[in-house]
């Protein structure tokens, strides 16, 4: 389990760090190539469409292959577009790398957390999709240094040197053994896990990050430029978010095992409304950046919770965890795409204050749907223990 939960944690990392690169990069994108604030939430949108467009091809090959083949040409596929995006000197070539970067991310995000769940112990799958989670801000805290080193020595030379690692070391953890799927499952699958109710939780638990990080990730580069802050500011902003939460994430996916996950929903959801409407009125950058940095934390922590309870729908709804994951890259994809493209789009017309009054107000009312749905949420650990004594007794 040590190697496996090593191989995903290595997986998330590199595709978070190429995700990640591009907030401080943007501003510095934006002046070189002179595209407008609109452009610049396509070009931050364009990860998302690539992950939405794999999601269900990619779920239905790990379903019938196994997810390892899929995560390590995921990686592979993010390397080279990268290389690409270094070399790229118009906006549309921009564009389609960062497209291609989204489809091997589609890939490698999907098949490398349903490779760890199909291997985890129920009672402590919270905990390791935690520890898969913390790839992922770890990855999301290089990213932006990545991006802040491209942005002084070069992109070409930076994104070469970083994709090639990523290929070498990907490429050493493919000794890592995964079992193949016996069993062929299809659309029809596909179709009775979207109905299951927990299901429907977690997709809508993943959607909402997808949403309010796309709207966060365009609107405060280039507001904390406009304020005076640089690259390396930007980079340092959200370096602190991320290395909170990558920090964080195995506590809180231990805790959601023991005590379940409604408690870390509601504070989470009471943070990131509190954030979002706070944003548009702060001004300057030692102001700013502090709140962008809690603002991140808020809004990424639904990634654990909301993954856990998807796996755990998966599972009753008797499909392979590939196609539940692809289901998880469905929701990601358009609710990244809303929040950076529409968000951009939106701020050029409005300014920044109406997007995130609309992040507010549907992280409010999401607040509002958990305290009155009241489901019940039984801590995995027990419940896998239920589990188990139904099987021997």
């Amino acid at each position: 389990m040590r190697r496996l939960l090593a191989v995903v944690v290595l997986v998330t990392l590199f595709e978070s760090t190429f995700f990640a690169a591009l907030a401080p990069l943007l501003p510095h994108l934006k002046d070189e190539l002179g595209f407008s604030k609109s452009a610049a939430g396509l070009l931050t949108a364009a990860y998302a469409i690539g992950v939405a467009l794999v999601a269900v091809p990619g779920g239905l090959i790990g379903a019938r292959i196994g997810p390892k083949k899929v995560a390590l040409t995921g990686i592979f596929l993010i390397s080279v577009s990268s290389v690409g995006f270094g070399f790229a000197d118009n906006y549309w070539q921009l564009v389609l790398a960062r497209g291609a970067q989204g489809l091997g991310a589609g890939l490698a995000w999907t098949s490398a957390f349903s490779w760890l769940v199909l291997a985890a112990p129920r009672e402590r799958r919270g905990e390791l999709i935690g520890y898969g989670i913390m790839g992922a801000t770890i990855g999301s805290l290089l990213g932006p240094a990545l991006g802040g080193a491209a942005a002084e020595l070069g992109r070409a030379t930076v994104f070469t040197a970083v994709a090639a690692i990523a290929v070498a070391t990907v490429t050493a953890a493919g000794r890592v053994p995964c079992p193949v799927p016996t069993d062929r499952q299809g659309l029809s699958d596909l179709w009775r896990a979207i109905c299951h109710p927990r299901v429907v939780g977690g997709l809508a638990l993943v959607s909402l990050p997808a949403f309010c990080i796309g709207v966060l990730f365009v609107l405060a580069p280039l507001a904390l430029d406009r304020g005076g802050m640089g690259p390396i500011g930007i980079t340092v902003t959200f370096i602190c978010a991320s290395a909170t939460l990558g920090v964080a994430s195995p506590f809180l996916g231990r805790r959601i095992d023991r005590r379940g996950r409604r408690g870390i929903v509601s504070l989470a959801l009471i943070g990131a409304t509190a954030m979002a409407l706070a944003l548009p009125w702060v001004h300057g950058r030692w102001a700013l950046a502090p709140l962008v940095a809690v603002a991140a934390i808020a809004f990424e922590v639904f990634w654990i919770p909301g993954t856990s309870l998807l796996s755990e729908g998966i599972e009753r709804a008797g499909v392979h965890q590939s196609l539940g994951f692809a289901l998880m890259n469905l929701a990601i994809g358009p609710g990244f795409i809303i929040g950076s493209a529409a968000g951009g789009a939106l701020a050029s017309v409005t300014g920044d204050k109406v997007p995130y009054l609309i992040v507010g107000g549907t992280t409010a009312a999401a607040l509002l749907a958990v305290r009155r749905l009241r489901l019940r949420d039984a801590p995995l650990a027990a419940s896998a223990a239920a589990a188990a004594e139904a099987e021997h007794g």
